[in-house]
């Protein structure tokens, strides 16, 4: 949709993460509340934990969205973004809700271009992955320590108008 959010006076937002003892998952989540806490119309209402299950999250989201209609936005930390996005296409609530996930997974291209996802954060994994097995694998094989102790990796926002 080509709704207009900007003229919002409030936002209720709910989070769905895997589970706040996770560490990674909690920054994402404590780096969420850092940023809105500039930000005093916006509150985050709810939690849900999915432990990244696609049936846990459209199960909470369902149960969230049906007993708080106050909430407008959902932020994914983590999986289960596919449920979720089942149970907001369940309840037709497209019109009503804008979505902020990780990751370009099929169900949140779709939703890019229909509107309902904002944007989603692309963490380039298979070069997380393939990269620091290759770190691994070298300095196991020579014996030697990497000189470099970070390796930054691609981060790509993308929107409706930029997925492809």
């Amino acid at each position: 949709s080509d709704r207009d959010w900007s003229s919002d006076v409030c936002s209720s937002d709910l989070i769905i993460t895997s589970s706040h003892a996770l560490y990674y998952h909690e920054m994402r989540v404590k780096g969420c509340e850092s940023v809105l806490a500039d930000y005093p119309n916006i509150h985050i209402s709810e939690y849900i934990e999915a432990g990244d299950d696609e049936d846990v999250s459209y199960r909470e989201v369902r149960r969230m969205l049906t007993r708080n209609t106050n909430i407008d936005t959902l932020y994914f930390v983590t999986g289960g973004t596919t449920g979720g996005l089942h149970a907001i296409h369940e309840l037709g609530l497209e019109d009503r809700l804008r979505v902020f996930a990780f990751d370009q997974i099929p169900a949140v291209i779709e939703d890019l271009k229909s509107g309902l996802v904002i944007a989603t954060i692309d963490q380039q994994p298979f070069i997380q992955g393939s990269t620091s097995v290759r770190f691994l694998f070298d300095s196991l094989m020579s014996k030697r320590v990497p000189t470099r102790k970070k390796i930054i990796t691609e981060l790509n926002i993308k929107n409706r108008y930029n997925f492809i």
